[in-house]
Formats: structure tokens, C-alpha cells, sequence
């Protein structure tokens, strides 16, 4: 009996550290910093993509970016862009 109480034993706590480390998961994927979020951003399809068309005439305007995340989310990027000059002025997200 002694053999049966060890295995035992032994299952239930690999069980327990299943659900501690299911548990931590949840909690490193709630508590994801801005830096993690974009960089899985940046796989996910993209929905829309506008361009201003005063950025072909005046050589300025902006340039807007979407994509799908799971879960129904979805993920924003707005560029400044100066065609002529600089390139991208400003990026907000």
C-alpha cells in the first residue's frame, strides 16, 4: 500500500504544478508590456490601410494601419508621414 500512496502522492503533485504553471501563464499573457503586444501585432493580417491623399499632393499626411488580433480585437497604428523630407515625422499606436 505504501507504493500506491507514493504514486499517488506523486500525481497529485504533478497536477498541482500543471495548474500553477497554467495559473502563471494566464497571468504573464494579461500582464504583457506594449513592447510584446506590438511585436505579436505585427503577425496578425491586416484589416485596413488608408493613406491621406493630401500626402501625394502636399507631400505630407497620414497613413493609418490595422490588424486583427484575436478575440476580436483589433490594433492601431497612425504615421505622420513627410514624403519629401524626413520620412516618418510621428507614429502613434
Amino acid at each position: 500500500m505504501a507504493a500506491d500512496q507514493r504514486k499517488r502522492q506523486k500525481k497529485l503533485e504533478r497536477r498541482a504544478a500543471k495548474r500553477k504553471e497554467r495559473r502563471h501563464e494566464l497571468i504573464r499573457q494579461k500582464n504583457r508590456g506594449l513592447g510584446e503586444l506590438l511585436a505579436l501585432a505585427s503577425g496578425a493580417p491586416i484589416l485596413h490601410a488608408r493613406i491621406a491623399d493630401s500626402l501625394g499632393v502636399e507631400g505630407m499626411g497620414h497613413v493609418l494601419i490595422s490588424r486583427l488580433l484575436p478575440k476580436d480585437r483589433v490594433a492601431m497604428a497612425m504615421f505622420l508621414v513627410d514624403s519629401y523630407c524626413l520620412g516618418v515625422k510621428a507614429a502613434f499606436s
